[in-house]
């Protein structure tokens, strides 16, 4: 039987406040023979952030191929991705207001997700046809509002052997965003309006800055999304929920920003994990705020892979010890 390597549809069923959803991911498989080459099978569970989907991992633009596609380039250095819509988000809907859903309720269902993502790894049970991989290092990723997403989600339930918080502060929101009106891509307003579902619907940046950079093509700047997504996101623009959380986050951390990006000063970054283990502080020249899609998105990722190849080997299986520790 042929394995569809990807971006292949997968399921997760969960329980929230009491009612079954479904947390719907793309898996993108690894390369096999990229895959041999790793002292320890990586997996990268990558969230997104607001107004955007699974896509942004996985950005096809008719006519550049896979050129903005980081889940290909993952495959092709021998990581697996595994890509979901954030819980509420585009195919992983709640079904009542979303104003019920809290950064400890998406945390609790997305490390739902990630606990059955061990499981059918170890099974080969995660896609057809695709057999099953030991001690496989997961990996959370996450970008912009998926930067809370990863640290509470870590410091609550240490879902990941190592996390990459990248194109968002988890302290005050500053940087370039909040210097120009929300109509030129700035700062969005704290006071919004919702849809009947309680979600937050924001109107579409006409303008490149600060997301990206003008050597961007315009057809890839127009892929972009603009979706609706949970209230309780609209947090890391008021208040910094994540900062208490980042504090207790022990594991390996891979801090990025573009050289346009939401932070004032990229570098204190790395003070506000002051348990991890270890914290890499990467800013990517010719970036804007949506890395996937700059002119130099290819070195970040390139990056972001060593870092995660030799994590994920220094990790060995301590996952799996903490775990039946715990």
């Amino acid at each position: 039987m042929a394995v569809e390597t990807g971006p292949v549809r997968v399921e997760f069923p969960v329980t929230v406040l009491g009612r079954p959803h479904v947390v719907v991911a793309r898996v993108v498989l690894p390369d096999p023979q990229a895959a041999a080459k790793l002292a320890r099978p990586v997996w990268a569970f990558c969230m997104h952030g607001a107004t955007v989907d699974w896509r942004y991992w996985c950005t096809r633009v008719p006519g550049y191929g896979d050129a903005y596609d980081s889940s290909a380039f993952f495959s092709g250095r021998g990581f697996g991705t595994v890509a979901i819509d954030v819980f509420t988000v585009g195919e992983s809907p709640y079904d009542g207001d979303a104003r019920d859903i809290t950064w400890e309720i998406l945390a609790e269902t997305h490390n739902s997700v990630v606990e059955q993502l061990r499981e059918r790894l170890a099974a080969g049970t995660l896609v057809s046809g695709f057999g099953p991989v030991a001690n496989a290092a997961i990996l959370g990723f996450g970008h912009s509002n998926g930067v809370p997403l990863a640290v509470i989600q870590q410091s609550l339930y240490r879902s990941f052997e190592a996390i990459a918080p990248m194109a968002l502060s988890v302290g005050p929101f500053g940087g370039y965003g909040h210097r120009v009106s929300f109509e030129e891509g700035g700062r969005p307003p704290i006071d919004v309006a919702l849809d009947e579902h309680g979600m937050v619907q924001l109107p579409r940046r006409t303008s490149r800055f600060p997301n990206h950079l003008d050597d961007v093509p315009q057809d890839v700047v127009d892929a972009k999304t603009n979706l609706s997504f949970p209230p309780c996101s609209m947090q890391m623009v008021s208040g910094t929920p994540a900062m208490p959380h980042a504090a207790q986050v022990e594991c390996p951390v891979f801090i990025a920003f573009g050289e346009v990006d939401t932070s004032d000063d990229l570098l204190y970054e790395r003070r506000y994990y002051p348990k991890a283990e270890d914290v890499t502080a990467w800013i990517q020249p010719g970036m804007a705020h949506y890395h996937n899609f700059a002119g130099t998105r290819r070195e970040l990722w390139q990056a972001l892979c060593i870092w995660a190849q030799t994590r994920a080997a220094a990790a060995g299986g301590a996952h799996a010890a903490s775990a039946e520790a715990a």
